[in-house]
C-alpha cells in the first residue's frame, strides 16, 4: 500500500455533518464513508457497489482535534484523496488540507465560500519551479480565514 498522510481541517455549519466526522473512527469503515457523504450530500456511492472495500482501503485516522468550530483530522491511507475531491463538492462543508505522497507528490485541497481548489504536484519533476510553488501555496493559504491559517500552523506536520 502507497503511504498518503497529511492534514484536513474541517468546518461546519450543520450538526449533524459535523458529528459524523467527529465520530469517524480510526479505520473508517465503508458504512461510515457512505453516511458522511450522503449527509455532505456529495454521494456517488450506491449501498451495493461492488468494490466499497477498495473505497476505504487504507482510510486511517491517526488524530482528531476539536478547535472552536474546527475539526482535524490527521490522516493517512490513499484513499482519502479521493474522499476530500469528493467532499469539496459540499456545499454544507469548507475544507483545507495538504496531503503528501511518499513517492514525491504533494496534493492540496482548498473549499471556502464557494471557492475550490485541487491541485496536485509532482516534487519530482521539473514541471513545477520554485516560484510556482510559492504562488500555489500563496493561494492556498489564501483561501485559509485567519482562524484556520493559526490552527494549522499550530498542528503544522511538515
Amino acid at each position: 500500500m502507497s503511504e498518503v498522510s497529511g492534514k484536513v481541517v474541517f468546518r461546519t455549519q450543520d450538526s449533524e455533518l459535523a458529528s459524523k466526522i467527529k465520530n469517524l473512527s480510526d479505520d473508517v469503515t465503508w458504512e461510515e464513508l457512505h453516511a458522511l457523504l450522503q449527509i455532505a450530500e456529495v454521494d456517488d456511492l450506491q449501498e451495493d457497489d461492488d468494490e466499497p472495500t477498495q473505497y476505504v482501503d487504507g482510510l486511517f485516522i491517526e488524530e482528531k482535534i476539536f478547535h472552536d468550530d474546527l475539526i482535524i483530522l490527521r490522516v493517512f491511507g490513499e484513499a482519502w484523496l479521493d474522499v476530500l475531491q469528493d467532499l469539496l463538492e459540499s456545499e454544507k462543508l469548507e475544507l483545507w488540507s495538504k496531503l503528501w505522497h511518499e513517492c514525491g507528490t504533494d496534493y492540496y485541497f482548498a473549499s471556502s465560500q464557494s471557492e475550490l481548489l485541487y491541485e496536485e504536484v509532482d516534487l519530482e519533476s521539473d514541471s513545477h519551479s520554485k516560484e510556482d510553488m510559492d504562488i500555489l501555496e500563496d493561494a492556498w493559504r489564501g483561501m485559509m480565514p485567519e482562524q484556520v491559517q493559526a490552527i494549522w500552523q499550530k498542528t503544522s506536520v511538515n
